[in-house]
Order: structure tokens, then C-alpha cells, then sequence
């Protein structure tokens, strides 16, 4: 994610631009939103640690498990892109052609979200059993398999919920 995220940040940039803020204002704005949001990441870290939530563990007390938060994001920007879209689409004088590339560039973006979750939940699962050391190379096969159910399974809960 951290490859990622400059390029997010140059994606909001633009858009502020692209809608008639100055470069100084854009920059500002896009600022003060990272700003919020560690505003925001201290005051649900300070939640949980007082009420005595652990982020991301498996017991029943707690509210939601960090594997369901990249979920939400999700959820969230696909909405954002799917309304922008088809507004920009509805106002403007498109062609045929237009539409196709903006349709084709949303359910692409949208069909990499899954396929993210997949490799990330492939390299978390390997690493848990990585760790746990279960005898040696021969049970190599043993663990590609139990990775693959493993994520086979997040992705599945993903795309049903």
C-alpha cells in the first residue's frame, strides 16, 4: 500500500485542480484531508485502547476485524467513482465511444479490489504458517493448499458481503 499511495495523492490533486481550485489551495486542501484522516486513525486507536479493544483480534468482543476496513474503503470509493462517473456521463455530450472507457475504467478498477484482497490475503496466510514452521519443505504442497482455501475463502466473503 505504501507504493500506492503517492499515486492516490496525485489523483486527488489533480481532481481539485481539474475543478478550479489553484495549485496552492489544492494543495492545501488535499493536506488538511491527510490531516483529518490521522485525526481521525488517533481517535479510533485511542477508542479501542480505552475501551479495552484489541484491533484486529479473533475474539468475540471485538466490533470488526482489520481484514473488513480495506472492505469498507472500498465500498466507499467504488460508490464515489460509480456516482461521478455516470453524473459526467448523464451531463455531458458523450460519444459512444466515451462511455465505453469510462464503463471499461470502472469495472476495472472495480474488478482489481478482489484480486488485491486475493494477493494480500496469499502473502498474510503464508506468512502466519510460515511462522508456525508446520515440518519443513515436505509439507510445502500442504501449505500452497491451505493458502489458496484460505484466500479463496476472503475472496469470497468479499465479493458476497
Amino acid at each position: 500500500m505504501e507504493v500506492v499511495y503517492p499515486f492516490l495523492q496525485i489523483g486527488d490533486f489533480s481532481i481539485l485542480v481539474r475543478y478550479g481550485f489553484s495549485v496552492p489551495k489544492a494543495l492545501f486542501f488535499n493536506f488538511l484531508s491527510a490531516l483529518v484522516a490521522l485525526a481521525g486513525t488517533a481517535l479510533v486507536s485511542t477508542v479501542f485502547v480505552v475501551s479495552g479493544f484489541a484491533l484486529g483480534t479473533r475474539s468475540r468482543t471485538v466490533i470488526f476485524d482489520r481484514g473488513q476496513v480495506p472492505g469498507f474503503t472500498a465500498g466507499g470509493f467504488v460508490y464515489i467513482a460509480a456516482a461521478g462517473v455516470l453524473v459526467e456521463m448523464n451531463n455531458s455530450k458523450s460519444t459512444l465511444r466515451t462511455s465505453a472507457v469510462h464503463i471499461t475504467s470502472l469495472v476495472l478498477g472495480m474488478t482489481v479490489a478482489p484480486w488485491w484482497t486475493f494477493f494480500h490475503l496469499s502473502l498474510q496466510s503464508f506468512q502466519e504458517l510460515s511462522k508456525r514452521n508446520v515440518n519443513g519443505v515436505k509439507n510445502l504442497f500442504k501449505i500452497k493448499f491451505l493458502v489458496f482455501l484460505d484466500c479463496f475463502d476472503g475472496l469470497m466473503l468479499k465479493i458476497i458481503f
